[in-house]
């Protein structure tokens, strides 16, 4: 008994390691569940409200990115300010967020009131939340080091320091 259960998980062992590898090198469009899958930041038009690029490509292999979507309308996008900005703060962390329908004089506003010390950028015709399959505020998105989705969910996930550490 103890034999065959000792090879039962090599197999899984085996397969998540060998699975994750195969996400990696892009022969795989989806994981399994919890296992990522892949993104292609290189598609991405991010730009801040003063419309200067923002590119997510650099920081793949060095950081965890954190995507969050919101609105300044959104309750819930207003107290996670100061818990993403310690994100942020974070070395291996680098939180992006997305706003969509707001003005760039709305989104200044908003980043000045709640003190955002990270980066901001417009989503204008919806592209980077369809990019994500995100739909609605509020939203998150969080990319492993290696570029791979790890998790999509309606808020920051209370158990974040799981994810930002595949």
């Amino acid at each position: 008994m103890r034999t065959v259960l000792k090879a039962v998980v090599v197999a899984i062992v085996c397969f998540l390691h060998f699975g994750e590898f195969a996400l990696a090198a892009g022969t795989a469009a989806t994981a399994t569940e919890g296992r990522g899958e892949r993104t292609v930041l290189g598609d991405l038009d991010l730009r801040t409200p003063a419309g200067k690029q923002v590119s997510l490509i650099p920081l793949v292999g060095s950081q965890a990115i954190v995507v969050v979507f919101w609105g300044s309308g959104c309750r819930s996008c207003a107290e996670e300010v100061q818990r993403l900005n310690g994100l942020d703060s974070d070395r291996l962390i680098k939180v992006v967020a997305v706003n969509e329908g707001d003005s760039v004089k709305t989104i200044e506003d908003f980043s000045a009131k709640h003190n955002v010390a990270y980066e901001v950028v417009v989503d204008l015709d919806g592209a980077v939340a369809r990019a994500f399959e995100v739909s609605g505020v509020p939203s998150c998105v969080i990319l492993s080091r290696s570029g791979l989705i790890v998790y999509r969910g309606p808020k920051l996930p209370e158990e974040i320091d799981y994810y930002v550490a595949q």
